[in-house]
């Protein structure tokens, strides 16, 4: 879905109400209900604690939609556990109707405490601060009774903070030096704005949740900038056809790992046979067939010489070049460390197939090896961190990002807390998933699921359109690999918490945002 300005979301949403038979009252309930739907699915321990406790809510609004989709979600939350609710709230008279009707909605469900000055709070610890001021509707100048909300929530402690559409006091306008409310995550309601997404407000918008509620269906307007849509997993959701077997679902390639790095090639088999892949052929590391062949027995293990450094020697390059010719896909890298030969051993294999679409990661993401990409007629998609793409740029910008696909000729999944999906022109932004991913292997979990995917010529014909060249369906298959990514870490996450995780447990939860 498209990524639009403050101003141009507001001239796509009023055309929108003007011609849809919803009122603006039926989008706020899709949006509270959808909002609560996520929170709950992410944050059980926090919506329903253990223990018959009940969570504690401080909510700041203003009068406003965004204050009315604030309350749409407090009371789709309270119909799925107790609530003890605290609204800051402006003058009864001067709220929106929409934001009235729903503040009777939270009303009629619970019991709820409201105060109109900041000094009649009561001294209390808040499991959840909801911020629900202004929303795209800011423009500067501040006024002071804002600046002092928001001032007042960004010093109260809170178990998570929330804001609704877009954190008060943050504008596609320079900020001028007014305050900012500074959220753990933001829900980014109906339409996601370009300031979500600007690298310097990373510190402002704590991690993001784009709530769809169909804005788009009947067209979308002109934009380079574009939110993976969570229905994009529907393509991975249908049942597989009766009449194939495991030779239509792809064989990839697997040239990972290391004597030092051995179980990122036992991520990378595990992740790919999770993402549905008919064959995994993946590389094992001389003394680890063994043990790889009763960890993951459905892979089928290439035992490799190891060079000097314990690395892929070059000389397995001709069994590995016979294995890439029936293959339908490789994956080159995780693990593969810095070694000589293993990185001319990589590029060697994407030299001598270029029609073979290629997934490159972590070691292999080296100006000597992706010098081949230039030349292959197959796509090519690289998932460098920022620290990993800072080989190939000085910076980590959207014009470096650009600029390294074309140079390349290759698509980048940039992986990040917003990872940024380019193939040279226009940026596709995942925001799926959380800090549980900041742990050694989850990138290998993910480049496999792209490798996988992009080795599955059944999915691929079932996303491709018409006018799609063989990147822009790579590009689409490494857009649902993030999300379907993303989502499996936020539901790992909620079941063993964001500390107590590890990235071996994440192919187990791949099955999980499948069965909502």
């Amino acid at each position: 879905d498209p990524v639009l300005s403050n101003a141009r979301a507001a001239e796509f949403e009023a055309a929108y109400f003007a011609r849809s038979s919803l009122s603006q009252t039926d989008v706020i309930s899709r949006v509270g209900s959808a909002i609560a739907d996520s929170f709950f699915c992410e944050f059980p321990a926090l919506a329903a604690p253990a223990g018959g406790s009940t969570p504690a809510i401080l909510a700041v609004l203003g009068s406003g939609h965004n204050a009315a989709d604030a309350l749409a979600f407090l009371a789709f939350l309270a119909q799925k556990a107790p609530l003890n609710i605290s609204l800051l709230l402006p003058p009864p008279e001067t709220l929106r109707p929409a934001t009235a009707q729903m503040l009777e909605l939270l009303r009629s469900l619970c019991a709820v405490k409201i105060f109109s000055q900041i000094s009649q709070l009561p001294h209390a610890r808040y499991d959840i601060l909801l911020e629900g001021l202004s929303g795209m509707s800011y423009r500067p100048p501040m006024r002071p009774a804002m600046a002092e909300r928001i001032e007042l929530l960004n010093r109260l402690p809170a178990r998570i903070k929330i804001s609704i559409d877009l954190p008060a006091g943050l504008s596609d306008a320079p900020q001028g030096g007014a305050p900012v409310f500074r959220p753990d995550i933001t829900y980014a309601t109906a339409i996601a704005k370009d300031a979500l997404f600007e690298l310097a407000n990373r510190p402002t918008v704590g991690r993001v949740r784009y709530i769809d509620v169909g804005f788009f269906e009947g067209g979308a307007p002109q934009s380079q900038k574009f939110v993976v849509n969570p229905s994009v997993l529907d393509a991975i959701k249908k049942p597989r056809p009766s009449n194939t077997d495991k030779r239509s679902y792809g064989r990839l390639l697997v040239v990972s790992g290391s004597q030092t790095y051995a179980g990122a090639a036992l991520l990378n088999a595990k992740a790919a046979i999770r993402a549905g892949a008919g064959f995994v052929y993946a590389c094992a590391p001389m003394g680890c067939k063994p043990a790889f062949c009763a960890a993951e027995p459905s892979a089928i293990w290439l035992e490799t010489s190891p060079d000097d450094m314990g690395a892929h020697a070059l000389e397995n390059f001709s069994g590995l070049n016979a294995a890439a010719q029936n293959a339908d896909a490789i994956l080159v890298g995780s693990g593969l460390t810095a070694s000589r030969e293993a990185l001319a051993l990589a590029a060697e294999l994407l030299k001598a197939n270029p029609d073979l679409p290629a997934v490159i990661d972590a070691d292999a993401i080296r100006p000597e090896v992706l010098s081949a990409l230039p030349a292959r007629s197959a796509p090519a998609i690289i998932t460098p961190h920022e620290g990993e793409f800072r080989r190939l740029a000085k910076d980590v910008s959207d014009y470096s990002l650009a600029k390294c696909a074309q140079n390349y000729k290759c698509l980048i999944v940039l992986k990040s807390n917003i990872t940024r999906i380019c193939g040279g022109e226009g940026l596709i932004y995942s925001p799926a998933g959380s800090p549980a991913l900041a742990r050694a292997g989850s990138g290998d979990i993910l480049c496999a699921l792209i490798a996988a995917l992009i080795a599955n010529k059944n999915l691929l014909a079932s996303i491709a359109e018409d006018s799609d060249t063989p990147n822009d369906t790579a590009l689409k298959a490494a857009a649902l690999a993030c999300h379907w990514h993303g989502k499996a870490a936020e539901a790992a996450a909620a079941l063993h918490t964001e500390t107590a995780l590890a990235s071996s447990d994440l192919p187990n939860f791949l099955s999980t945002p499948l069965l909502k």
